[in-house]
């Protein structure tokens, strides 16, 4: 246990990782709880624009997940990893800015 943690510290980008991980898991993971109802107040919107809103969030996690697995940044993935948190962030905060007759903005969000 004691060598893990001496390991983390000293391998500074993953100490980042790790503590960016934590930030963005406590502040995110929240939010796709709450879809359902952001849907249903903000947007009046029923079950198939949740469905359109999950489906969309589905696809952008499949498309960050090929994308981060990719050669394309094989030598920089904390980087590549950093940028995917980044740019979930701001598609999270896209959809929480989206006005309330914008679905289709909220929606893209997602992806």
């Amino acid at each position: 246990m004691r060598e893990g943690g001496h390991y983390l510290v000293s391998r500074r980008g993953l100490l980042i990782l790790y503590a960016v991980t934590g930030l963005v898991v406590l502040t995110v993971m929240p939010t796709f709880a709450l879809t359902p109802l952001l849907v249903k107040e903000h947007f009046n919107g029923g079950i198939n624009q949740v469905a359109i809103m999950e489906g969309m969030t589905g696809v952008g996690i499949i498309l960050g997940g090929v994308l981060a697995g990719s050669r394309i940044f094989f030598k920089r993935r904390i980087v590549a990893v950093m940028v995917s948190f980044a740019v979930s962030c701001a598609a999270v905060a896209l959809t929480a800015a989206a006005p309330s007759n914008w679905f289709w903005l909220g929606s893209s969000g997602g992806l």
